[in-house]
């Protein structure tokens, strides 16, 4: 089977644009298998032009009961990742929100997750670059070359929480004012 990878251009930021591209893509004979590298790159199959739809779901893992519901509905779950979904579905599917409360109760869910999130990250970001400006001014030695080495690590681990989370919240956020 022929296969290839293709950037993702922004689930958490613009669901709609990457959805409307992943249909075009099916068309063409290029079916979404799964991603690969973090959710940067789309794993696409070659086979015959079909027409799909894709829902993008943000939030963490939907539960088992969840993804039974969307299957009952036509629509299956083709990649799951800690911030994301993504369902295909046959042309015409029913969508997997039917109506604005339930979509808007989801995205408050998964809005309310992510600042969460955020909000730690940022803290540790915070506390991070104090440890590297207070060991400034500490004598230099083996020790203190330990704690800048362990503080510059824990602040590019926050950051890489802190990034995401915030991209995923501009996306939650967006979705929501579009309503």
């Amino acid at each position: 089977m022929i296969s290839k990878y293709i950037p993702c251009f922004g689930v958490a930021l613009a669901p709609e644009y990457e959805v409307k591209r992943l249909a075009a893509m099916g068309r063409n004979g290029w079916h979404l298998k799964g991603m690969a590298l973090f959710g940067v790159l789309y794993h696409l199959e070659k086979g015959e032009p079909h027409s799909y739809e894709y829902s993008i779901m943000l939030g963490k893992s939907p539960t088992r009961e969840l993804v039974s519901l969307c299957a009952g509905s036509g629509w299956s779950l083709i990649f799951d990742g800690a911030a994301f979904q993504i369902f295909r579905a046959e042309e015409k599917t029913t969508p997997l929100f039917t109506d604005l409360q339930s979509k808007v109760e989801f995205l408050s869910a998964a809005r309310r997750n992510y600042v969460v999130i955020a909000v730690a990250a940022l803290v540790i970001v915070g506390l991070a670059l104090a440890m590297i400006v207070a060991m400034n001014s500490l004598p230099k030695n083996d020790f203190t070359l330990g704690l800048a080495v362990v503080a510059t690590l824990i602040l590019i681990a926050s950051l890489c929480g802190l990034i995401p989370s915030v991209m995923i919240l501009c996306g939650i956020t967006r979705s929501m004012r579009k309503i």
